[in-house]
């Protein structure tokens, strides 16, 4: 698990929490897991079964690419991703897939870099310019979706969720 706050938890700090729902640059890494993800934020989870979580955003517009960050402890949730992969913008979709998963609790939280710049671009009072979506397409009021909204338990195998960008 990384420990040091990747561009997402950065740019977070930056923008006001209370007037927008926000998720921030991410790096360009799919490197196998660590052993047992948290699940509580204390226990690790299972790591014999292995799989594949596909993010599937669809009605993108047509540029760029998506930034996608799974968590894997509530704790970390928004502060330090587990996994970061990005996903090409064609025709409309963009496909994130983490690989080699182990079973667990999970969320994801993402934005569509439409100028591929490597950050959330904001505008006025730091609201973004871009779209920002999180898994089971949980909706942000005010800051972030809630960790509880994003939440998804993995058992191996295959997931697969189709997600909208809120624009």
């Amino acid at each position: 698990m990384r420990h040091v706050p990747n561009r997402l938890c950065r740019s977070l700090l930056t923008i006001p929490i209370s007037l927008i729902a926000s998720v921030s640059a991410i790096a360009t890494a799919d490197s196998p897991p660590a052993p047992g993800a948290a699940v509580d934020g204390k226990s690790p989870a299972p790591s014999d079964v292995s799989g594949e979580i596909r993010f599937q955003f669809v009605q993108l517009k047509e540029r760029g690419v998506v930034r996608c960050a799974l968590y894997a402890a509530p704790a970390d949730y928004m502060k330090t991703s587990f996994r970061e992969v990005v996903g090409t913008v064609s025709g409309g979709r963009a496909l994130c897939l983490f690989s080699h998963m182990g079973a667990g609790t999970y969320s994801m939280a993402a934005f569509h870099d439409e100028n591929n710049n490597d950050k959330l671009d904001t505008g006025i009072f730091g609201i973004p310019t871009e779209g920002i979506a999180w898994s089971n397409n949980a909706k942000g009021r005010m800051g972030p979706a809630k960790y509880k909204d994003a939440a998804f338990v993995f058992s191996g195998g295959v997931l697969q969720q189709e997600l909208k960008m809120k624009y």
